[in-house]
């Protein structure tokens, strides 16, 4: 039921009311048509007599304002909530595209790179705890030493892979660990991967690795870390 306040004929406001108190109040002449009735659920104010008509009698009860109509089509709100979640999605959608355009050959070396890092790593830990390059001429004695570092599958990829064979039984201290290299992959679509003593690994042409066998061991400057 709502209630009222109204301000009386002495400038006091009164209330709560209901709509038939504040009748019976017009009548004893306590409110007159010019008073200030407000209505409190909203706030809203308005004279009595608007209220309560100019006569003494209580006027019937008006219905409540029925809620205002929205003069938007109703396909609008539809509309605007597809057209947000197509702005959210579509630059997902085409940095997802862009990522597989531009990623698509370091992707095609990811099956050879990994595996041979991680044989690397495990290399590179066996030769800083001995001190030396462990013999890399006999795969053999090899795998079994990398058992501990590596699973199955990254094992059964070392058995595929060549090693540097003159760094077999090396002194670490004498070696440059950055640029001399360790192993390399097979070539696949014309890459391979290759890692270094250091344990960093790059791809490049099967031309470029083929060249490495070249290159003699390079010795330890005095800037390098161990």
């Amino acid at each position: 039921m709502e209630r009222y306040s109204v301000r009386g004929l002495d400038g006091n406001e009164y209330g709560p009311a209901t709509l038939d108190e504040l009748a019976a109040w017009k009548k004893q002449g306590r409110v007159a048509n010019e008073s200030v009735v407000r209505v409190l659920s909203t706030g809203a104010q308005l004279r009595a007599s608007d209220l309560l008509g100019d006569g003494l009698a209580a006027p019937p009860r008006l219905p409540s304002p029925a809620p205002a109509k929205s003069t938007n089509p109703p396909w609008l709100v539809p509309a605007l909530l597809a057209l947000g979640a197509c702005a959210c999605v579509f630059p997902f959608g085409l940095a997802l595209v862009r990522g597989v355009e531009t990623g698509g050959a370091a992707m095609r070396g990811s099956s050879e790179y990994q595996p041979a890092r991680r044989v690397a790593g495990a290399l590179v830990a066996i030769t800083r705890g001995d001190g030396r390059v462990p013999d890399l001429r006999k795969t053999a004695e090899l795998l079994e030493r990398l058992k501990p570092y590596v699973s199955a599958d990254v094992l059964r990829d070392a058995a595929t892979m060549s090693f540097h064979d003159d760094l077999s039984g090396r002194d670490l201290s004498s070696i440059d660990m950055q640029s001399t290299w360790l192993l390399r992959t097979p070539p696949r679509n014309g890459q391979v991967a290759v890692c270094y003593l250091s344990g960093s690994c790059q791809m490049m042409s099967k031309e470029q690795a083929d060249q490495l066998d070249s290159v003699p061991v390079a010795p330890r400057s005095s800037s390098v870390e161990i």
